[in-house]
């Protein structure tokens, strides 16, 4: 075996430990089973309050999630309780297989050699990893995303019958769009690059069977979007909402501004893992050279990673779509792919500069793992955890003062958990209305009190100060970057 070979079964060997340790550390932090945050109580209520047909309508409480997901969470936690574990199954699972499908396609449209860097990122930087555990539609959406680009480039793609090729194409891309919205995007990629592959290699009897295909698509899109979708566009609150994620191009304004750069940039942060300079500007010379080696080799495969990124951004930029980086989830692994193909461009030229890109990554990978999940949790809405603490201080539960932004998590854990009955005290617990008397509510504090508050922001903060917290004496407080606990006692 030369010294070539020997590099290669190295880097393999280097990819599946990786492989095996982001399997790992999904299932450990499944395991870990932090309370179920804010939009993940919402989308559960609907499960909960639904028939399996009420999913295929626009959903109450704000939130918005493909009903197929919505159909294989409710089985699954139909099964197993609607306890935190069970309702994280499937995304867990998706976030899994997602992990094998990513390591067949680097391998594709990259190679041996470059393939630990991108399986890196992709297996231990901290936003795939929260959300795979999330009751949202994020994790699958990646593994559609990743499904129909494998089953795109896989071999013998024209070996079957016409028939076959239309049956198959149809049922994958109808199945996929009711699975995840975001897949639309990808069967562009998809149409486009089989229908050249197919010209190309002298195949164009499958061209009628791959437009029929795509007609059906299109058809299935066209009722998912009558059925749903126009509903969450109308949505005033999801506009508001997403509105700073929006490319801005209106009145003139260069697709270069401070604006659009910044949200691209923190976007592809998020993508890599780490928002510090050397891994960022390492990872977008990686990807600009990815782009330049697959428009120049391999161009009628590579546009269907090229095409959905594309398609993906032009959306942003008619305010379809959103920049918040969990909703693009479904794009980054593939701009992770085109990473690994630019890193797999540098590693041919001479010896000493293969040495120098390679201790680069090994650098930058380190700014972007997050191993330390392996023995602590991602927490965000730790509700019971706070009330936990704020009994520890001799509160009683009537004395803890929860934002109205956050009852819901209250009625997850009282009406819908599997030890709801264990919480049933929770019911006691007053909610702070946005109208709130707060003179009323401090002559009404007579004994120790909690109050709890989730991602509030300075200005908001203050003001709860200026109106409750300068009247009674502080005991003991437990701060956190999402959540903070203060407890109270009457001044004496």
């Amino acid at each position: 075996m030369n010294e070539r070979a020997r590099n290669k079964l190295s880097s393999q060997w280097v990819a599946l430990t990786i492989l095996c340790g982001g399997v790992a550390i999904r299932f450990v932090e499944w395991f870990h089973c932090r309370d179920l945050m804010m939009d993940e109580v919402n989308v559960v209520r609907n499960i909960f309050e639904r028939p399996y047909d009420g999913l295929f309508r626009p959903l109450a409480y704000e939130q918005f999630a493909p009903p197929l997901f919505l159909s294989m969470v409710k089985a699954t936690s139909t099964l197993g309780g609607f306890s935190e574990m069970s309702l994280r199954l499937f995304p867990i699972l998706c976030s899994i297989l997602s992990l094998f499908v990513f390591y067949r396609l680097v391998l594709v449209f990259a190679g041996k050699r470059s393939l630990w860097y991108p399986l890196a990122i992709f297996s231990f930087a901290e936003i795939y990893i929260q959300y795979a555990n999330d009751v949202k539609q994020y994790s699958s959406d990646i593994l559609v995303s990743l499904l129909l680009v494998f089953l795109a480039v896989k071999r013998g793609l024209f070996s079957s019958s016409r028939f076959q090729f239309f049956l198959q194409w149809s049922l994958i891309g109808m199945i996929a769009v009711w699975l995840s919205m975001p897949s639309i995007f990808i069967l562009t990629g998809v149409g486009i690059s089989l229908f050249i592959q197919a010209y190309n290699d002298r195949q164009t009897r499958y061209l009628l069977p791959l437009i029929g295909a795509g007609i059906l698509w299109m058809l299935s899109f066209a009722g998912y979007y009558w059925l749903l979708l126009r509903h969450q566009i109308a949505s005033e609150y999801l506009q508001l909402f997403h509105a700073p994620y929006f490319l801005n191009l209106s009145n003139g304004k260069d697709l270069f501004d401070s604006h659009n750069i910044g949200l691209m940039a923190a976007f592809f942060s998020s993508t890599i893992g780490s928002g510090r300079h050397f891994p960022f500007f390492l990872n977008l010379a990686l990807l600009l050279v990815g782009f330049y080696s697959i428009l120049r080799n391999n161009a009628t495969k590579g546009l269907v990673l090229l095409i959905p990124i594309f398609c993906f951004l032009a959306a942003v930029a008619m305010h379809r779509f959103t920049l918040l980086p969990r909703v693009g989830l479904f794009v980054m692994p593939i701009l992770l792919i085109v990473v690994g193909v630019g890193l797999e461009a540098l590693l041919t030229i001479r010896v000493w500069f293969q040495w120098l890109t390679v201790a680069a990554c090994v650098i930058s990978a380190g700014y972007s793992q997050q191993l330390r999940l392996f023995t602590s949790r991602i927490e965000i809405d730790e509700l019971t955890k706070e009330i936990a603490f704020a009994r520890k201080n001799k509160v009683s539960n009537h004395q803890i003062f929860l934002p109205e932004l956050y009852e819901p998590n209250l009625i997850y854990y009282t009406k819908i958990h599997p030890n709801k009955t264990r919480a049933k005290s929770y019911d006691s617990i007053q909610i702070l209305k946005w109208k709130t008397n707060y003179t009323a509510l401090r002559s009404g504090i007579v004994n120790r009190s909690a109050f709890i508050y989730f991602w509030m922001d300075d200005g908001t903060m203050q003001r709860h100060r200026d109106s409750i917290f300068s009247f009674f004496q502080p005991i003991d407080s437990f701060v956190q970057p999402s959540y903070k606990v203060f407890v109270f006692d009457q001044k004496r």
